[in-house]
């Protein structure tokens, strides 16, 4: 629900729902569960599109930390967790790292990914062309 209504631009309601379906999962299952790592990456998606791209790139990387522990570091299940962590990369700039990550995940994320293409060269002189900033 809460990543319908960051579709919808609501981003803090959905941070709020996020946040909510993060603690109720984390006393159920705790902190080792695939659903709890699936909120962290819902929670760390929502915080990078209001801005927040500290917060959201550390929640990412605990995230990839329990997917890797729970599925290896091969499954393509962690496909999205690195998605949120390449774009987070490309907001700082740090194009390197996230062609690193985008092409190091399990489905090879190569060229797009809803708001990042690779292209020749129109961000500040980076192969990066942010479509949507």
């Amino acid at each position: 629900m809460a990543n319908n209504e960051a579709a919808l631009y609501d981003y803090a309601k959905a941070e709020a729902d996020d946040r909510q379906a993060l603690f109720i999962l984390t006393k159920w299952y705790g902190d080792e569960h695939p659903d709890t790592a699936t909120a962290m990456t819902h929670l760390a998606s929502v915080l990078g599109l209001e801005g927040k791209d500290d917060e959201a790139y550390t929640v990412a990387e605990k995230a990839l930390v329990i997917e890797k522990r729970i599925y290896g570091s091969e499954d393509t299940l962690l496909a999205q967790t690195m998605v949120v962590l390449g774009r987070v990369e490309v907001k700082r700039h740090a194009y390197a790292k996230a062609r690193e990550t985008f092409y190091r995940s399990p489905t090879h994320i190569r060229v797009t990914f809803r708001t990042y293409e690779l292209s020749g060269g129109d961000c500040q002189g980076c192969s990066w062309r942010c479509l949507y900033p």
